[in-house]
């Protein structure tokens, strides 16, 4: 499954839009609770933005298996505003986003200097924080909710193009020890003040594979062959047309051109990218002169197309 690059942009203050968009399309199961794209703050009105999820589970007594998200009622109405962005109960339908914005989640902890805060109730302003509806005593997180959390982690991860190694995604427990969880040299003052009952069964590393699986690879090409026709009139009249977009993302795709292409319509035809494309598939005289050809066309896409 390809990325849409129409309903995901490429930021760290995404909208309430953006979100939903993106959980939609890593294939979320997930309900939206009343307003819950007007409360909270706006990431990049915090003097942040989006820069990673903390997970965590809800501890309640209620929270047992088939039970589907008895916290709901206290997610919602324990404080002036949601106590995470999203619950996540134990059936299909009980996944929850209760709030686009910034939610009061992960209190006190730090520091964490990658996502740039320090010490204190400081990183709800810069993390989505996600409670997992478990009684937090065991490994009873069921495969419904590994699976939504993973896939709602995928989602924002994709979206706000956080590093590939996930080091943006953390436990709550992480947060308040700080130290050796988020590569600090010590721990924070706030360490043991959450106890993360959960973390050795299901730790930063797990939630960061279990995300991992459901991302969706960016691609640029749009699996559409240019002619060789519109690419040459591109590359001869210095025109920038789809053609010359397509090659340009085909060839960026393929880690053979360095710099992500431009939007279509403003890309020019990449003519040393192509020339040194042809020049490795061992082709030599005109056929490597960085213009179009068949040659060039059936290595690049598989097929030709004049």
């Amino acid at each position: 499954m390809k990325m849409d690059k129409r309903l995901l942009e490429e930021e760290t203050s995404p909208s309430p839009k953006e979100i939903k968009n993106a959980f939609k399309l890593h294939g979320v199961d997930i309900k939206y609770y009343d307003k819950w794209n007007t409360v909270g703050r706006e990431w990049d009105a915090t003097g942040g933005g989006l820069y990673g999820v903390v997970v965590h589970h809800t501890s309640t007594a209620s929270a047992r298996e088939g039970n589907g998200a008895p916290s709901l009622w206290w997610a919602v109405n324990a404080y002036d505003r949601p106590v995470c962005n999203q619950l996540i109960g134990k059936d299909p339908g009980s996944n929850w986003c209760l709030s686009a914005g910034s939610a009061y989640h992960s209190g006190d902890g730090g520091p964490w200097a990658a996502v740039g805060v320090g010490v204190g109730n400081v990183l709800h302003y810069r993390t989505w924080g996600i409670e997992i509806d478990d009684p937090g005593t065991s490994n009873t997180i069921n495969s419904y909710q590994i699976e939504q959390t993973a896939r709602s982690i995928a989602a924002l991860w994709d979206l706000c193009k956080w590093p590939d190694d996930g080091s943006t995604i953390i436990t709550h427990g992480d947060w308040t020890d700080s130290g050796p969880y988020l590569n600090e040299p010590e721990y924070g003052p706030y360490r043991y003040r959450k106890n993360d009952t959960l973390r050795k069964w299901y730790d930063q590393n797990f939630w960061r594979k279990e995300a991992a699986k459901y991302r969706i690879p960016e691609t640029y090409w749009d699996e559409t062959i240019p002619t060789r026709r519109a690419a040459l009139k591109s590359a001869t009249e210095n025109v920038n047309n789809r053609a010359s977009y397509r090659v340009a993302a085909r060839l960026f795709d393929l880690g053979k051109k360095e710099s992500a292409p431009k939007i279509a319509g403003s890309q020019k035809y990449p003519f040393k990218s192509v020339k040194k494309f042809q020049e490795e598939i061992g082709l030599t005289g005109e056929n490597a002169n960085g213009l179009p050809n068949k040659e060039t066309w059936i290595a690049l896409f598989d097929k030709d197309k004049r």
